[in-house]
């Protein structure tokens, strides 16, 4: 096994595993060995989250808050304070899901996404895609407007999603830039579907450090370990 830095990324439908200077490794997650050597940080989607604001944020409620959101009983509440965001971020786990080095998948997503709107420094709408899944954030410098995760079959539902949030957004596909990162290219359907709608279409800049192993890869294919990777050097200073 390599010596250096080793993440995990767990999806509903694929595992990425990344180690320092390798090529990344997807696997379908029936498939995947869940294994992990000591400490390695994983990052895993959650079923159920939300971001509270800080100012009305009251931790007597935690479970609550998820609860709310359709959360059954016996899934394991993690908090954690999110300064980006100026929040607390909860996410809502089966039990068997969160083992030692679990960090919430939103916290690596939106991570990134502040990140990319102090760059470009203005509204945008990123958009994460993996298999059977698509994770929307969209806001402003300094300001998170929303953020969610649907279940997408065909690249007709990742536009419709895109779209509606878009229209609930109150801005136009004309002149809002949405960024595109994970698994696709560019001369794919899905890319050449939503450029028909939305004008301001691109892959998503990563304004982020690069990871050894990932030079051969556009940008924005592994944006989510290199935001990853950005976490965890970020939390061990």
């Amino acid at each position: 096994m390599n010596g250096g830095l080793h993440l995990r990324i767990s999806y509903p439908s694929i595992v990425i595993d990344y180690e320092e200077g390798l090529i990344p490794v997807v696997t379908d997650v029936r498939e995947s060995v869940k294994e992990r050597g000591p400490l390695v940080p994983y990052a895993a989607h959650s079923p159920y989250f939300t971001l509270v604001p800080d100012d009305v944020y009251d931790g007597t409620w935690e479970k609550d808050y998820l609860t709310q959101l359709g959360m059954p009983d016996g899934f394991i509440v993690r908090s954690k304070p999110f300064p980006l965001w100026h929040g607390q971020l909860m996410t809502g786990q089966p039990p068997d899901t969160v083992e030692e080095g679990w960090w919430p998948l939103w916290e690596v997503l939106l991570h990134l996404f502040h990140r990319l709107l102090e760059e470009e420094d203005r509204p945008a709408m990123l958009v994460q895609m993996t298999p059977g899944i698509l994770y929307l954030m969209a806001g402003e410098p300094g300001q998170l407007r929303f953020f969610n995760q649907f279940p997408v079959h065909d690249p007709n539902d990742a536009l419709y999603f895109i779209l509606k949030g878009l229209d609930q957004w109150r801005r136009t596909s004309t002149d809002t830039p949405v960024w595109l990162a994970g698994h696709f290219t560019t001369d794919s359907p899905l890319y050449g579907l939503l450029s028909q709608y939305i004008a301001v279409l691109q892959p998503a800049p990563v304004p982020l450090d690069p990871l050894p192993g990932l030079a051969d890869f556009p940008e924005h294919q592994y944006a989510d370990l290199r935001s990853f990777a950005a976490c965890v050097s970020s939390a061990v200073r």
